[in-house]
């Protein structure tokens, strides 16, 4: 499947890392998630249970949220980053040039797309740091224990296994989030 491709018809399990570390930060997540299944071709089908952790490679005073939503869709991966960006602006999210890493209201970041490789100016999937990060691999691991990584050939529950995580703590147990 190409990075572009549009899936027409079929169906495809993707998993997303979304965070927020200013305002109301479960709001943004749960908004987030909202949008997402208002799209008619994308369903949410699981969310892991929130964590909050701090802040890695930036400076700030203000602990993250972090949760993964697993979702079917049809969209293309770019139509789908497309429609992650529409979201994110909507939420209030600002892009620096000057700055890669700040403070944000929302954060949405394509994790895995089935079984897809894409290495692309704006788009790589699997994400290219998903394997050492604890807020990633350990709410992955909720929902998409048994998903191999398609670039490393391992099981995300074991690539959660092997970084630190003590840094990571449950902030809000599964139902942060019911569909309207």
């Amino acid at each position: 499947m190409a990075c572009g491709a549009k899936n027409g018809e079929k169906m495809v399990s993707v998993c997303l890392g979304l965070g927020s570390n200013i305002e109301n930060r479960i709001s943004y997540l749960r908004d987030a998630v909202r949008l997402l299944d208002a799209y008619d071709d994308i369903s949410v089908v699981e969310v892991s249970p929130v964590y909050e952790t701090d802040p890695i490679d930036m400076p700030s005073d203000y602990k993250f949220l972090n949760a993964v939503v697993r979702i079917d869709t049809t969209c293309g991966a770019h139509e789908l980053l497309d429609r992650i960006h529409v979201i994110e602006d909507e939420l209030g999210r600002k892009r620096l040039s000057y700055a890669r890493y700040m403070d944000r209201t929302i954060d949405i970041d394509i994790l895995l797309y089935a079984d897809l490789v894409c290495n692309e100016t704006h788009l790589t999937i699997p994400h290219p740091r998903l394997h050492e990060r604890a807020f990633v691999l350990v709410p992955l691991a909720e929902v998409a224990a048994d998903l191999v990584h398609p670039v490393l050939h391992r099981p995300i529950r074991q690539l959660r296994d092997t970084v630190e995580s003590s840094t990571v703590y449950v902030w809000k147990e599964a139902n942060w989030y019911a569909k309207a």
